[in-house]
């Protein structure tokens, strides 16, 4: 990040740093020894607010990546949501609650064959 080696850098400099070229989020996987830790939430929510997606099924994680990425383009949640099975689109939905329109970079796609529309069944 063109730092020198030794400069100790705060969680939040860092961050600042990545969202100058990507979109960062946090999936917290709400299982295990840190279900609902307030710690552990608390902390990514301070430092991210609704980019942290905090999903309660593993087994949905790769759906709620696919999912993020098409709310980040423009696509509608529902459109999305509607290429999955019943008990997945309501693991993704849950998750991308908090995850905002608002974050949209790209104007809504139009129709046409784009590569989301080939990705998902929209």
């Amino acid at each position: 990040m063109g730092y020198p080696e030794a400069t100790d850098l705060t969680d939040r400099q860092l961050l600042e740093e990545v969202q100058r070229s990507y979109h960062t989020f946090h999936i917290h996987i709400n299982e295990a020894s840190y279900k609902d830790d307030p710690k552990v939430l608390g902390y990514w929510k301070k430092l991210l607010g609704e980019r942290l997606i905090i999903l309660n099924d593993y087994n949905a994680l790769a759906e709620t990546i696919a999912a993020t990425v098409a709310v980040i383009h423009g696509v509608e949640l529902s459109q999305v949501l509607s290429s999955f099975d019943q008990k997945t689109a309501g693991t993704v939905k849950n998750a991308l609650v908090h995850v905002s329109s608002s974050l949209t970079t790209t104007p809504k796609p139009t129709g046409g064959g784009g590569l989301l529309s080939r990705i998902f069944k929209l």
